[in-house]
């Protein structure tokens, strides 16, 4: 599972069953929580570019799989 365009990550994330959601995304908060950093680093580095996330209603869903890939890169 790479990287996707923001044009991508979108209808990727509605294709997906609400338990495949589950496994795939993750709130900012959820994603702290999962990677042990602060919900403000998450934020960051969705305004960075360095991860990918999708803004659905107030919130915004990160895709785990890209903050894997940004850990793995800068460790």
């Amino acid at each position: 599972m790479g990287s996707y365009t923001k044009e991508e990550l979108l209808p990727f994330y509605l294709e997906k069953t609400a338990e495949q959601r589950n496994k795939l995304f993750a709130d900012t908060a959820r994603t702290a929580e999962i990677f042990g950093v602060s919900q403000r680093t998450i934020q960051n580095w969705i305004e960075l570019g360095w991860i990918q996330a999708i803004k659905i209603g107030k919130k915004h869903q990160v895709y785990l799989n890209s903050v894997t890939e940004y850990i793995k890169r800068e460790n």
